[in-house]
């Protein structure tokens, strides 16, 4: 139960430093394409259920499929005009930013090892078994391993090899 605490203030923080933090003042984004969604520019992929769920995809769609989630919240967005909301499911939760009058798929972030990734990667296996399946990370800083592909990112969390946190998320202009 601890790691499972740990593990989801770890996210809820990774989630506000990313929407309050702003994006590097270098200009790069990672997608500098105005059309910033999944159909663009391929991303990693979450599959649930047999449905496939990309980060800035409209979670209209997602929530109409998936149902009503276990919990949900919004909080008026630090980052865009508009809202931000937060849908909770049984084992992972989704967090969305406000876009030209839509909510997009901001992050998909795992609560328990009842899911995996798309590769057959869930909390709580080896750092070896996150590199057999993704290769070497684009970037490491610490104990986090972040994946690029798209425009969107998969951050990995190890701790003593193994991995205790799981995040999809989007590369957005915050700026």
């Amino acid at each position: 139960m601890k790691k499972i605490l740990l593990t989801l203030l770890l996210a809820v923080s990774c989630v506000v430093l990313c929407a309050c933090g702003g994006g590097d003042n270098s200009g790069n984004t990672g997608n500098n394409n105005s059309e910033n969604n999944a159909t663009n520019d391929a991303s990693y992929v979450f599959t649930y259920d047999g449905m496939e769920i990309s980060v800035n995809e409209d979670i209209e769609s997602v929530v109409g499929k998936l149902g009503e989630p276990v919990a949900y919240y919004e909080a008026a967005s630090c980052a865009f005009d508009g809202m931000d909301k937060f849908y909770t499911y049984s084992s992972f939760q989704l967090d969305t930013y406000p876009k030209d009058g839509k909510d997009m798929v901001a992050s998909i972030y795992f609560k328990d090892d009842l899911v995996k990734t798309t590769e057959g990667i869930s909390l709580y296996m080896s750092k070896d078994d996150m590199i057999k399946a993704y290769g070497e990370a684009t970037t490491v800083n610490g104990n986090e391993y972040t994946y690029e592909k798209g425009n969107g990112c998969l951050y990995f969390i190890v701790e003593n090899d193994e991995i205790v946190s799981i995040e999809y998320q989007t590369k957005v202009d915050y700026n």
